[in-house]
């Protein structure tokens, strides 16, 4: 028989980054694999300056756009065999 989660209760781990895990998650993906911020954007279907947005301290951090920012990164990773680091430090790779 399976736990039910109350209302408010997170999974074990699973959990949604801060914003500043986040952007601290892109800004050291971004370098790891020595990509333009805004060539980054355009690959992910978002404009040009969206991930210049988000790296900013008081940009706004849209879910959708963040996750597009983070499939399009791991996307590129596999081409060039890199291995990016989990988003919520001490989390597993995904």
């Amino acid at each position: 028989m399976s736990k039910t989660i109350q209302p408010g209760e997170a999974l074990p781990g699973d959990r949604l980054p801060t914003p500043g895990e986040f952007r601290a998650w892109l800004r050291d993906s971004i370098a790891a694999l020595d990509v333009a911020p805004f060539r980054l954007a355009c690959r992910a279907g978002l404009s040009r300056n969206a991930a210049a947005r988000i790296l900013k301290a008081d940009g706004d951090l849209y879910l959708g756009s963040a996750g597009a920012l983070e499939r399009e990164l791991r996307v590129i990773a596999v081409e060039r065999g890199v291995d990016l680091a989990p988003i919520i430090p001490g989390e597993a790779r995904p």
